[in-house]
């Protein structure tokens, strides 16, 4: 597969993925949120040599939109995205990360005050 980076993102990039863990109520990762932080590790070491940017992976604790999720949030775009499959983080890899191109079907209606470094 041939990847076009031409409009990869060129700033250090962190991509948060909830990884909390309720006993009681809605949580947005239920069994996969280990398995969805290991794939999105894979993509980012598969695709590491067509990257112009640092990007960091992190498990986050509650990022508060359980009822949407799963969840992750990519700073500093600050966009945040719903998924449900290792199809829609490889497209968020490679759409997002890669091209610089959001992935607007995923992304969610909600979003934080722009990161500052």
């Amino acid at each position: 597969m041939e990847i076009e980076a031409s409009n990869s993102l060129n700033h250090d990039t962190y991509i948060f993925i909830c990884g909390n863990r309720r006993t009681v109520g809605t949580c947005c990762g239920s069994d996969e949120r280990d398995q969805f932080f290991e794939q999105m590790k894979q993509l980012i070491k598969q695709y590491k040599p067509h990257l112009k940017c640092k990007v960091k992976l992190n498990k986050s604790g509650c990022l508060g939109h359980c009822v949407h999720g799963p969840n992750l949030v990519i700073f500093p775009d600050n966009i945040w995205y719903r998924f449900s499959s290792y199809d829609d983080l490889k497209e968020i890899m490679v759409e997002h990360i890669l091209q610089g191109i959001p992935v607007k079907r995923l992304i969610q209606n909600f979003q934080l005050p722009p990161f500052e470094a």
